[in-house]
């Protein structure tokens, strides 16, 4: 987001809106975080159409940006990141919800400092919101000055707290490594998260290979060993499923911003030309028309099963006296479910 955050505040041109109908297309949500034509705020696109991109509501460049989102009955839960001069690189300040219904008012906004969040999904059938978070120790030392890149580092699997942003690590990746440009064995971490409709967790690796991550670990396996050929970098982009169950990438790349769909059997990028993509001169066609980043892409098609009990409350884990390896759990069972119904859990 540095690179494309300065082309939109050089770039002279304002900001353009362009209605997009395509019949028989999945209506694409996101967050344009900066394009040579300063577009800056929520966004939508079909897509079959996505060059035809409209601002549905612009966000002055001055502002804190989504810079990850998600997006669950009608609430668009997002993480916003400003930009630092002295660290070259954006720094989150915080959590933010938004109602989509209502011109994208804020319903809440909660101060969250500290390692970013890059990309959500929430899985449906257990009520979770997922995030790729970075790694502490790797946003510390940017923060200090010690680190010498300022890119997404080492990201690694949280739940998010709906209500208050709390992040909860679950794991990390797992120590995978790829080849990068150089034919160098360098390690690798994912950059963008979505869940599909049977709760699988899929991730798409910085050079370039899809990932599932283990829910209960935080840990990838690869999908297979191929690897597509659209370049990717280690900046903020987003994944998700439509409603046919395809898998859609906004990806972030060393040069220009694209959006592809992704087979999932397979890990090929594919165009929307339907061309697997191999090389740079594949890609153009996919390329958006302003070069837009956009982050914190969904698709309005899930609900959250109304009947479903809220979450247990005061969950506490305490050591038993003169043990050593037995500890004692208590929680609050809730009495309400998601739709505000009573429920009795035993």
């Amino acid at each position: 987001m540095k690179k494309n955050y300065l082309k939109s505040l050089l770039s002279a041109g304002a900001v353009v809106a362009m209605a997009c109908n395509a019949v028989g297309a999945d209506m694409v949500h996101g967050y344009s975080m900066g394009s040579t034509a300063r577009e800056f705020g929520f966004i939508s696109f079909t897509t079959d159409g996505f060059r035809n991109l409209a601002v549905d509501k612009g966000v002055s460049q001055w502002l804190p940006q989504v810079s990850a989102g998600e997006w669950v009955d009608g609430k668009y839960y997002t993480f916003r990141s400003s930009y630092n001069d002295w660290l070259y690189a954006l720094e989150q300040t915080d959590f933010s919800v938004y109602d989509t219904a209502n011109g994208f008012s804020t319903v809440r906004t909660v101060a969250a400092p500290g390692p970013r969040v890059t990309d959500m999904t929430f899985d449906y059938t257990t009520n979770t919101m997922y995030a790729l978070v970075e790694d502490a120790a790797s946003w510390a030392k940017i923060e200090a000055g010690l680190s010498e890149t300022t890119w997404l580092k080492r990201m690694t699997l949280h739940v998010v707290d709906m209500e208050t942003g709390k992040l909860i690590q679950v794991g990390d990746f797992g120590g995978w490594t790829a080849l990068d440009g150089y034919n160098r064995e360098v390690e690798t971490w994912p950059v963008a998260l979505a869940c599909d409709a049977h709760g699988t967790l899929w991730a798409m690796g910085v050079y370039r290979h899809l990932y599932n991550i283990d829910k209960m670990t935080g840990k990838g396996t690869r999908v297979v060993d191929s690897r597509h050929g659209l370049a990717t970098q280690e900046d903020f982009q987003s994944m998700a499923f439509d409603s046919e169950g395809t898998l859609w990438w906004s990806n972030s790349g060393p040069d220009h911003f694209h959006f592809v769909k992704v087979d999932t059997a397979t890990d090929e990028a594919i165009g929307v030309d339907g061309v697997s993509i191999k090389n740079s001169a594949d890609a153009e066609p996919s390329r958006y028309t302003n070069d837009n980043q956009v982050s914190g892409i969904y698709f309005e098609h899930g609900r959250v099963e109304g009947s479903s009990p809220n979450a247990v409350t005061e969950l506490v884990s305490v050591r038993r006296a003169g043990t050593a390896n037995t500890v004692d759990l208590s929680w609050t069972l809730p009495t309400t479910a998601y739709d505000g119904s009573p429920v009795d859990i035993k």
